[in-house]
């Protein structure tokens, strides 16, 4: 996947359901990261908790990370899923060229990029 150039957009989903949403003006540029996590009424064991929601700028150095982390990802099939099954990771991304989705199964690779987004939303 090339670089945006323009406005994009990630929308995330972990393996368990809690929700990214990552917008911003360029590749290069501050972003805006919302989290939303899964509580506990939401949850299929009734006590799960993804924590508390986020709302929050992340500088332009971890968007640029962050952008070069998904690309990896998409480009990587072999850590693709053909199906969305607990665990998995759910993609969408939206640029000026084009939207993509795509599913990472669970394991080490998704596990990475899951602890990059809980940095992101509790340090910076």
């Amino acid at each position: 996947m090339p670089k945006p150039h323009a406005e994009w957009i990630l929308n995330f989903a972990d393996g368990s359901g809690n929700r990214y949403t990552i917008t911003s003006d360029a590749a290069d540029a501050n972003a805006h990261l919302v989290y939303e996590p899964i509580t506990p009424e939401q949850s299929s064991s009734g006590t799960y908790s993804g924590g508390s929601p986020v709302d929050r700028q992340i500088s332009a150095k971890n968007t640029s990370e962050l952008w070069r982390r998904v690309a990896a990802l998409q480009n990587d099939s072999s850590q693709h899923s053909e199906t969305r099954s607990m665990g998995t990771g759910t993609f969408r991304t939206q640029n000026a060229e084009g939207e993509a989705r795509f599913l990472i199964r669970m394991g080490a690779t998704l596990s990475d990029f899951t602890a990059f987004l809980t940095s992101l939303r509790t340090s910076e």
